[in-house]
């Protein structure tokens, strides 16, 4: 009986090869320029030198750009800090290259799966679906450009920064793929150690628990006391990791937390590439300076003059609104038995957690792959289903590509045009939830 060639051996298709020239064309630029600019004070410079101080002192400080990272992120970074600075951060650029595009490939393995026929029409299908298969698979799907494309902007800053949200998404989509494998102890650890990487991935410990996927979240928590709490305790001894994670809490939850930026006079981080919630409703509800340079004449997009007291009860009701509706929607979606509802659900919790971060720099939105992913799913799973548009995902696309236009204008980015963008992609996310999906049409035989 003939069977199916191996791919082993076979030419790359001409769609895949332009994939990979550009984004290896794309990488080696990187890797030329970034180590020209290594000691300008990037993200990764900090994340070097407090290693280096590490290991030179065995203390973790946070003075040099770590305030908002809690104190395994220091001996997690370790290791970078025995390399020169220009060796690691070429490195580290590498690695993040690779990790956004096996992220992406996951995304798309993830969904396409989520709607593969049943087995039987699988393997009654013939020789003209098999050709269409195989043609498909010859080029790269929309799932996996059209995200890629609209994160772009955001994943270029976070590798010229040496930021480490590349690697928080590639954690996050890696558990979720876990799960949909069924692995779900296994899934927990990508998940927990993103968390103890930069503690905003832990909003969606939520979801999995909603999502009944009890397994995961255990493992996660087990990850986080194991690493977190067992290993910094290990290495730095009790009383330096009680004074670390009281740094931290200080720095990161209360000198930096939502409700300091609403109350006081000059709140901290308030130039217009901060576009998180509570800073952008100061900007617009009282006069702050949006200017980086504070010593320049004040930068102000405010379209009225509250009373500071006055805003925190708003950004209070906001949030509990729009942790409900998140918390509704992924307990339905929960008891679904299609995979579409959940994978939404997990989009709306992602958008979610950059809502409520206290801090949210633009390359930060690198992080919403996977909910931009999804958008598009629906938008070519509707279009080759149904014959019509999904209005819901095609909005959620356009009001996203005109947020990236917007970051040509500082007033657009003060104003908050970002934090829309992503609001109204929370927005579709719980629509796509909570809608109940249509079966796919049958395949002809």
């Amino acid at each position: 009986m003939p069977t199916e060639p191996s791919p082993l051996g076979q030419p790359i298709p001409p769609a895949w090869r332009t994939f990979v020239l550009v984004a290896g064309a794309y990488t080696l630029a990187m890797c030329v320029y970034l180590p020209i600019r290594a000691w300008t004070g990037t993200d990764f410079h900090d994340f070097w030198e407090n290693a280096r101080w590490f290991l030179h002192r065995g203390e973790v400080r946070f003075d040099l750009g770590v305030h908002n990272y809690l104190p395994f992120f220091t001996l997690f970074m370790a290791p970078w800090g025995i390399l020169p600075l220009e060796v690691a951060l070429n490195l580290f650029t590498l690695l993040s290259v690779g990790l956004l595009v096996c992220t992406a490939l996951m995304a798309d393995v993830i969904l396409r799966d989520d709607v593969q026929p049943p087995h039987d029409l699988l393997h009654h299908r013939d020789a003209r679906g098999a050709a269409g298969a195989r043609s498909r698979a010859a080029q790269p799907s929309l799932t996996l450009i059209l995200p890629l494309l609209l994160v772009a902007p955001y994943a270029h800053s976070t590798l010229t920064l040496g930021a480490v949200n590349i690697l928080l998404l590639f954690l996050i989509t890696s558990c979720w793929l876990l799960v949909r494998r069924g692995r779900e102890w296994i899934a927990g650890v990508p998940l927990g150690l993103a968390v103890l990487i930069k503690l905003l991935p832990a909003a969606l410990l939520p979801m999995l628990l909603l999502a009944r996927r009890w397994r995961s979240a255990a493992a996660a928590l087990g990850v986080m006391i194991a690493l977190g709490a067992g290993f910094t305790l290990l290495v730095l001894g009790p009383e330096r990791m009680a004074e670390a994670h009281q740094q931290f809490r200080g720095s990161a939850l209360e000198s930096h937390g939502a409700r300091q930026t609403l109350s006081v006079e000059k709140p901290q981080k308030a130039k217009y590439s901060n576009v998180s919630v509570p800073i952008v409703m100061r900007r617009l509800l009282t006069p702050v300076n949006a200017d980086p340079h504070e010593d320049r004449p004040g930068f102000l997009v405010n379209i009225t003059d509250l009373p500071r007291e006055s805003l925190w009860p708003i950004y209070a009701v906001m949030m509990a609104s729009l942790l409900f509706v998140t918390l509704a929607a992924t307990w339905r979606a929960g008891r679904s038995e299609a995979p579409e509802p959940l994978n939404a659900a997990l989009g709306a919790w992602i958008a979610l957690m950059l809502l409520a971060a206290p801090l949210v720099w633009t390359h930060y939105l690198v992080l919403m792959h996977w909910p931009l992913a999804v958008a598009a799913h629906r938008l070519v799973e509707t279009r080759r289903r149904e014959g019509r548009i999904c209005r819901a995902a095609a909005s959620a696309l356009i009001v996203w590509i005109i947020a990236i236009a917007a970051l040509a204008s500082p007033h657009a980015r003060a104003v908050g045009t970002a934090t829309l963008a992503i609001a109204v992609v929370w927005g579709v996310m719980i629509t796509l939830a909570l809608a109940t999906p249509r079966p796919a049409r049958a395949a002809r035989g």
